[in-house]
């Protein structure tokens, strides 16, 4: 069984990641900025392929970033198809 919570702590370059498989909220907080940002979301994606098999009644998605850059775009780009 997948663990109910996801989480990747905050660091100057890369966003606080929590996803609560048990409540349906995802949060994206901070700056995404990683050096691979498709090494970096990767763990968060195969998390969120477990969650899909058992969803929450409802998922939100909350994201506060300050700032991302453009391969980040394109994980969060990513982030919306998966969810859609």
């Amino acid at each position: 069984m997948p663990e109910i919570i996801y989480t990747v702590e905050q660091t100057a370059k890369t966003p606080l990641i929590i996803l609560n498989g048990q409540t349906g909220v995802f949060e994206l907080t901070g700056r995404s900025l990683p050096e691979n940002p498709v090494q970096f979301y990767l763990p968060m994606f195969i998390w969120m392929e477990n969650y899909f098999l058992h969803p929450a009644p409802q998922t939100t998605l909350n994201i506060l970033l300050d700032y991302f850059n453009t391969n980040s775009a394109k994980c969060i780009v990513e982030l919306f198809k998966k969810l859609k």
